[in-house]
């Protein structure tokens, strides 16, 4: 039996990440107030078929405990085993004609056999045709008493607004990596087996919050044992940290040949390549946040091609036109990678373990290593590597020259100048620029139509010295 029906929650209790719809339908359960009709919608593996089926035992359970199944009487084993009669599921996605709807109509006017009531489960509600949602209409609005509805759907608005507004309307959320990675803990302890805690948080990642997915991604790597990180990467094809970093340089610096070759190599190697995209678009993320602009633009690149990978004609070609489509707006060649370690590490959605076997992808290096060639300075580019607002504007009004590793900044009046000299202003002038073009850059400083302000260079071992 599969893993995610294996540990279906089989109580309230245990049904995680969904405390703000669990409390209101134990209440009504309590109450005895249970609605003849509920809209179950969110994202897959959230819980929501398993929550109906929940509510259709505890609705038909002869000792019912705390607005618990006892999941011990003849009823619950009966409905656990999936041969209750009264608990009728349906797949709409098979069963979605205006004949299917109206026979269901007949159907449900018959009485229980066995339970107390008839519970319909109407999976992926939204496949019914609008045909099939009419025909329901009237028997959802006023069912007889002995029937309840439970529908479920991924995508609620595509049901009808008719529909909707007779039923009880649930919205489950995705759970936190967290939650996933405890359920992720509890299943592997019940199943004996001890991975490394970073290789389950990885997978909970890989999830996306839904815990049917989490569990169906364990259960490939269960039969190795007490897998590892390493183990993780290899058998669900994750990109790394360190492809991802050599992709974004390759895209800053212009240099769309290495960027196509590392696709190209990602591809021979057999890796995920929609999984490489996500992880990229993490990282864009990241700068972003950061405060570089610059890569803007390539997020809506890479976004479409990550919706266009899902079924790809040609496997590699959404990332292609992505490069091709960010080339022309990248900054000129620079010799340094402009990404900070810990920002790499902080936006990749993938991890890594120290003294890792390097790949062949991991190989590739920059063309301005290999060739030595002069960095050109990008005033956009520059501009946005600058953290603080107020030197940003300063320096967007200034002149800008750069010629020979040497940054010389015009400002347009004494006043503007000053601000600039402050000592912090200049040493984060100092680090853009050489995050920028590498080496050991230096800066002069002078003011529009007057004697240089201060002609000597500044390099990190004397920036003091402008002052």
């Amino acid at each position: 039996m599969s893993l995610y029906r294996k540990y279906r929650p089989q109580t309230f209790a245990s049904l995680l990440g969904q405390d703000h719809l669990r409390e209101v339908i134990q209440n009504a359960v309590r109450q005895d107030k249970v609605s003849h009709a509920y809209l179950f919608t969110g994202p897959r593996g959230t819980g929501k078929t398993s929550t109906a089926r929940l509510l259709a035992r505890v609705i038909n359970c002869t000792q019912v405990k705390q607005a618990e199944p006892c999941n011990s009487c003849e009823i619950c084993r009966e409905a656990l085993g999936e041969s209750l009669t009264d608990v009728i599921e349906i797949d709409a996605a098979s069963h979605g004609l205006v004949e299917d709807a109206r026979d269901l109509v007949e159907r449900a006017k018959f009485l229980p056999i066995r339970a107390r009531k008839k519970v319909y489960i109407i999976d992926e509600v939204h496949m019914l045709s609008k045909s099939a949602f009419n025909a329901l209409l009237k028997i959802i609005e006023e069912p007889p008493y002995h029937v309840h509805f439970i529908l479920a759907t991924t995508e609620a608005h595509k049901v009808l607004d008719t529909i909707r507004s007779r039923c009880q309307h649930f919205d489950f959320h995705l759970a936190s990596d967290d939650l996933i990675q405890m359920n992720l803990e509890t299943v592997c302890e019940r199943e004996g087996i001890h991975p490394q805690s970073d290789s389950l948080r990885l997978l909970a990642e890989q999830a996306r919050g839904s815990f049917r997915d989490a569990l169906s991604l364990l259960e490939q790597l269960i039969g190795i044992g007490d897998f590892t990180v390493v183990d993780v990467q290899q058998t669900l094809g994750l990109s790394q940290e360190l492809v991802v970093r050599q992709f974004f340089d390759a895209l800053l610096r212009g240099d769309h040949a290495s960027a196509l070759t590392l696709i190209q190599e990602l591809h021979d190697q057999g890796s995920d390549l929609y999984q490489f995209c996500q992880a990229f678009l993490g990282c864009l993320r990241g700068q972003l946040l950061q405060g570089v602009f610059v890569v803007l633009p390539w997020i809506d690149h890479f976004y479409h091609a990550l919706d266009q990978l899902r079924d790809p004609i040609i496997a590699r070609l959404p990332l292609e036109l992505a490069v091709m489509k960010c080339i022309p707006s990248t900054p000129a060649q620079v010799t340094h990678s402009p990404t900070p370690v810990a920002v790499m590490k902080e936006c990749a959605p993938v991890r890594t373990v120290a003294h890792e076997p390097v790949s062949a992808v991991e190989k590739t290096k920059s063309v301005s290593q290999q060739s030595g060639e002069v960095a050109v300075f990008n005033p956009d580019s520059f501009l946005s590597l600058i953290q603080h607002v107020s030197l940003r504007s300063l320096i967007k009004h200034a002149d800008l020259n750069f010629s020979e590793q040497e940054l010389k900044i015009t400002a347009r009046n004494q006043f503007e100048m000053d601000k600039i000299r402050s000592k912090d202003n200049l040493s984060q002038l100092h680090e853009a620029l050489k995050r920028l073009v590498g080496g050991e850059p230096t800066l002069s400083l002078e003011v529009a139509d007057l004697a240089p302000a201060q002609a000597k260079g500044v390099s990190s071992g004397d920036i003091s010295s402008v002052f």
